[in-house]
Order: structure tokens, then C-alpha cells, then sequence
């Protein structure tokens, strides 16, 4: 299984879980400090080759759960909650894609250009997680929710007054 892990600022945590959870996975770390659209561009490259692919972000610490989850999850979209500001989803910080998905989409990079916002450049790292979103679900996908979430290291993002959306232990 491919790894994906582009940064700014690499967490220690997220390595060490890394190294200690994903073992065997050809885990690929690329700084993304040098522009805006360098992440976008880290992940249009791979999702170009067309296989399976695992995207963790530098402020995601991932578990013993979620390799394994991730091999056995059938769904072509899927990925581990963690806490935001919004609540608990399926973003880009602990995400799965199949090649399936990256069959039936492999311009989504190019169509996550055309989503407009006001004001976000069209390969902006800070947006593109709802860009794909939008593109992934307009090709009739929708990302399948594991849970309980993993842990977020970003505290800016969390929940004021988080709610648990979740049964503890299982997959939702």
C-alpha cells in the first residue's frame, strides 16, 4: 500500500506512528513548504499513476487500526474521522482511495481546478480537501466514514465543545 505524507512542518508523533503502524507500506514523505499548490500537485502526480492509495496528513497520528482497515475496507472512498472545527468527516487527513475511484476520475485534480471559491488560488492546499469532495461526490462517490476518529494534532481545528458522533469501537 502507497503512503502519501506531504508536509510543511512533519509532526514527530506522526512519523513515530508511521513507522510503528505501517510497516511493509511504501510510505512516501514530500515537503510541500515551497508553494501553495505543491500539495496539490504531490497528489495529482501519484493519482496519475492510478493505483490504491493512502493520504496522511502532517498533523494526523494514525493508529493500529487503520492499515489493516484500510486493506480490508471494500469502498472506494473511505478514511478515518478526526476532530474539526466542523465536526468529524472523511477529509484529506487520513484518507483511502481505490484504483477504481482513480480510474473513473483520473482528471479530478484538473476538474478540483475548476471548483471556484472567492479568493482561493485554483490549487490551494488549504482548500483542496473540499474541492475533491466536491469533484468525488459530482462522479456519484461518497466517502465511507471509519470511526472512532484518530488523533488531530492541529488544536486550532478542534471542536470548542466537541460531541461524540460515533459508538465507540465501531465503523459507522
Amino acid at each position: 500500500m502507497k503512503i502519501l505524507v506531504g508536509y510543511s512542518q512533519l509532526r514527530p508523533e506522526v512519523r513515530a506512528a508511521l513507522d510503528r503502524h505501517a510497516d511493509g507500506c511504501d510510505v512516501i514523505y514530500h515537503d510541500c513548504s515551497a508553494s501553495n499548490e505543491a500539495y496539490h500537485e504531490f497528489l495529482d502526480e501519484h493519482w496519475q499513476i492510478g493505483l490504491d492509495l493512502v493520504v496522511i496528513e502532517h498533523d494526523i497520528v494514525i493508529d493500529e487500526r487503520v492499515i489493516p482497515e484500510f486493506q480490508a475496507c471494500p469502498k472506494p472512498w473511505c478514511g478515518f474521522g478526526y476532530e474539526v472545527g466542523v465536526g468529524y468527516g472523511v477529509y484529506l487527513g487520513c484518507t483511502r482511495f481505490r484504483r477504481q475511484l482513480l480510474d473513473a476520475v483520473p482528471d479530478a485534480f484538473d476538474l478540483v481546478q475548476q471548483e471556484r471559491q472567492s479568493g482561493v488560488p485554483p490549487k490551494a492546499w488549504y482548500r483542496l480537501d473540499v474541492r475533491l469532495d466536491a469533484v468525488l461526490r459530482e462522479h456519484d462517490f461518497e466517502p465511507h466514514l471509519h470511526m472512532p476518529p484518530v488523533r488531530h494534532l492541529n488544536d486550532v481545528s478542534k471542536l470548542a465543545d466537541p460531541i461524540p458522533v460515533y459508538a465507540a469501537g465501531k465503523d459507522v
